[in-house]
């Protein structure tokens, strides 16, 4: 006579019965709680699952909608199972089978976390796929909770896993997850995922599967090992090709692991687990849910509500696109007339400041010679304004290299100590020594750090003021965190805050350049810059995108390409090449444009008349 071994048992068990709380919640109207108890449950997520019409996507939280649990055929299919009892119910507490919930515990948090970091697919799926991917583990338990015991503490277990679970169960975990899948016919990607996660991700493509949240959730299994939770679930892990799959380094991993850290394992065994079959009442609790939900024709009214969410948000993005649409054409005017004012200024501003200097060098009494300082030194002001306003305009040509962020920040904060030791703030960056690096123009980038901080500067309290700069990761992009203990910004503050010369401080204290300059370089290499209410300190956030592995860097469409690719060709206006007066032999000129020099060997004995028309040399031009 033949006895089928534990694994052929487990293959062919009918359904695991969800715990008692489990169903009670689902007979409840929807509350955040239904979630934070359903997701706890294995057998729950599967009696989810496991019903065809609910085919989630990895990609779209909308397929995992919370609403699905109010769908009336998941309660019927319980109704059913309790007129033919023949399920089991597994309690998770008894020690056989701890370690295996663990594992799942563990391994659904790395899911999850690795999903909102990266935001590659939707974290209610990594933590459902990541829960249940020790599907055979959970049906052999069911079958005979010994065996799971004997398995683990098997010596051969670590050496072979997939050779030890056959000679004790006479399957191996995967070959009874395939079976289960399609038993309880559970949705392709769910189903492709448990029974097949021994495979690569690109063995695993052709197949159907989510690419992203397969190798989401083999990475969660690579952590969690690594945090001292194994099942042996998967024995070709490779950390470079799941990385370069999720569009990861491996700083990431860093911030992965420290989250998971901070989890609450207890949370999990806080309410008691029950067998359904044995509270009574509960059927009748169901079959009451059954008939109000049907009468309520949720079916019917959540395909509007979809629909009206859908218009929702295309209303938004509309709106966004035309704002973003409205802006490009502003700096496109502003970029022209930037153009046109440097050149038709600027030849008038050289002449001026040249002929003042020229009687700078004449006899001239004290009065004469102070008004004619005051004339350069104003032709010097209006020089800054023209070259701040075409380094917003038309900012120079991105040079993409491989920077440590960290770097670029300190520098920048380095170049404003002095600042803010004269108004008594304290400028502390200790939080900005994260290890990431990304590609840009680190001069750019400085540039677009040091005028926020020098905003943070000039908007923190004289005297008692502070600054800190800090770096985080988040989603797959770098963000640089300015903060100060300033007033913050008011509404009408907030609408123009990345408007040129518009300024919150009093006149005199700013000409409104620091924030727009900062915004309009960030976006050149492919960042933004905005403003984060928040209770609290003021904070403004630098946001950059973290390099492109090169297995997954493709040729684009160049009208797609960022902004720092798009400006290779384009034209640069002549600027001042000048900045600043030093000593009474410095000329104030403008490119391309003939100006007077006096000599430096005989400054008194030649005259303008010697001088008239004569271009300045290219040889004999100062160094600026």
């Amino acid at each position: 006579m033949h006895l089928p071994a534990t694994g052929e048992i487990a293959a062919q068990l009918p359904w695991l019965w969800p715990d008692a709380r489990s169903l009670t919640v689902l007979a409840e109207p929807l509350s955040p709680a239904t979630w934070q108890t359903l997701r706890r449950d294995p057998a729950a997520l599967l009696l989810i699952q496991r019903l065809r019409s609910f085919r989630a996507a990895s990609v779209e939280s909308e397929a995992n909608r919370p609403a699905r649990f109010l769908e009336p055929r998941i309660l019927e299919t319980v109704v059913n199972w309790f007129e033919h009892d023949r399920g089991c119910w597994i309690d998770w507490r008894q020690p056989a089978v701890l370690p295996i919930y663990q594992t799942a515990l563990a391994i659904a948090h790395h899911a999850r976390i690795i999903a909102n970091l990266t935001r590659c697919c939707d974290p209610v799926a990594a933590w459902t796929a990541g829960m249940l991917s020790p599907l055979g583990w959970f049906a052999t338990a069911a079958a005979d909770p010994s065996q799971i015991a004997a398995c683990l503490v098997d010596p051969e277990y670590f050496v072979d896993p997939e050779s030890t679970q056959i000679r004790h169960w006479g399957y191996d975990q995967s070959s009874i997850a395939r079976r289960l899948a399609r038993r309880w016919q559970l949705p392709d990607w769910l189903r492709l995922l448990v029974g097949h996660l021994d495979l690569s991700v690109e063995t695993a493509e052709p197949l159907g599967s989510e690419t992203r949240l397969f190798a989401t959730v083999k990475l969660a299994i690579l952590l969690a090992d690594r945090a001292g939770y194994s099942l042996g679930l998967a024995s070709r892990l490779e950390e470079g090709t799941l990385l370069a799959s999720l569009k990861m380094e491996t700083a990431d991993l860093l911030v992965v692991s420290d989250r998971f850290r901070h989890v609450d394992f207890n949370e999990a065994f806080e309410p008691e687990w029950q067998d359904p079959r044995s509270v009574s009442g509960l059927p009748s609790l169901l079959k009451s849910a059954v008939k109000q939900r049907r009468a309520e024709a949720s079916p019917f009214l959540e395909p509007l509500e979809r629909d009206l969410d859908r218009m929702h948000r295309l209303l938004v993005r509309m709106r966004s696109n035309e704002a973003e649409r409205l802006q490009t054409s502003k700096l496109a005017a502003l970029a022209e007339f930037a153009a046109g004012a440097s050149h038709e200024i600027n030849n008038p501003l050289a002449v001026i400041s040249g002929q003042s200097q020229y009687l700078l060098h004449r006899p001239v009494d004290d009065r004469q010679r102070s008004a004619l300082e005051s004339i350069v030194r104003q032709t010097q002001r209006i020089h800054s304004i023209l070259a701040e306003l075409m380094q917003f305009a038309r900012p120079p040509q991105v040079r993409l290299e491989r920077i440590a962020v960290a770097d670029v920040v300190k520098a920048a904060v380095f170049q404003f100590q002095g600042l803010a030791g004269e108004m008594g703030v304290a400028l502390d960056s200790a939080q900005a020594g994260i290890p990431i690096s990304i590609d840009g123009d680190p001069k750019m980038l400085q540039t677009a750090i040091g005028c926020v901080v020098r905003n943070a500067i000039e908007a923190a309290a004289p005297g008692k003021g502070w600054v800190r700069v800090g770096i985080e990761l988040t989603g797959g992009r770098v963000e640089i965190r300015v903060e100060d203990n300033g007033p913050g910004l008011t509404l009408e503050q907030q609408e123009h805050m990345f408007d040129p010369f518009y300024s919150g401080r009093p006149a005199g204290r700013g000409r409104g350049f620091g924030l727009p300059t900062a915004w309009r370089l960030t976006r050149e290499l492919g960042g933004d810059v905005r403003y984060v209410p928040q209770n609290g300190p003021t904070c403004f956030t630098l946001s950059l995108p973290l390099p492109v592995p090169p297995a997954t860097r493709r040729r684009t469409n160049p009208e797609r390409w960022p902004n720092a690719w798009k400006r290779a060709n384009s034209c640069h206006f002549p600027r001042c090449l000048s900045s600043r007066l030093k000593g009474p032999t410095r000329i104030f000129f403008a490119a391309n444009v003939s100006v007077p020099l006096l000599s430096k060997q005989s400054p008194t004995t030649r005259s303008q008349a010697d001088l008239k028309g004569k271009r300045l040399p290219a040889s004999k031009m100062p160094n600026v």
